[in-house]
């Protein structure tokens, strides 16, 4: 059970991997006088939309995890026995990617929700550039040509 701040947490998350047991509530209308806090409310409309939000907070309903993928609240459920197998797939596909990279896509990502798309796209192309001073951006197509797996370093060209 993911409750309150918990389930804020949760949702703080880039990606979250759900075990079919899992629950999330939040619970702050559901104790008389308290107040979403902990991200719930720039986080929760962002993942569920903001009638769904609604929804959620106002009610303090559980959503199993089912439900939880089914609006979006988690990226992906799999069976409880599978969880820590499935997260450690998970994070070792991502720590094998550019790190640089990897962090500027977050860093987009997040800008790009509070941007027109010119101003997106230009943060993207600034965010290209920087990528290219990176030696990562080197190593992957050669791996890729080389038919290897590529060996990130993080480090920067000069």
């Amino acid at each position: 059970m993911a409750a309150g701040g918990g389930c804020n947490l949760a949702l703080s998350c880039d990606i979250i991997i759900a075990s079919e047991n899992a629950r999330f509530v939040e619970t702050y209308l559901g104790i008389p006088g308290l107040h979403v806090d902990a991200g719930g409310s720039y986080f929760l409309p962002r993942r569920v939309g903001i009638h769904k939000a609604f929804e959620l907070l106002y009610t303090a309903r559980p959503v199993d995890a089912k439900e939880a993928e089914k609006i979006g609240m988690v990226n992906r459920v799999v069976p409880a026995d599978q969880f820590e197998s499935a997260v450690k797939e998970l994070a070792l596909d991502i720590t094998n990617r550019a790190p640089v990279s990897l962090g500027m896509t977050k860093i987009a990502l997040w800008k790009g929700l509070d941007s027109d798309l010119r101003t997106a796209t230009e943060f993207e192309a600034r965010g290209m550039a920087l990528a290219c001073l990176n030696q990562d951006s080197r190593e992957g197509p050669q791996a890729f040509v080389e038919k290897r797996k590529p060996k990130f370093t993080g480090k920067w060209v000069g």
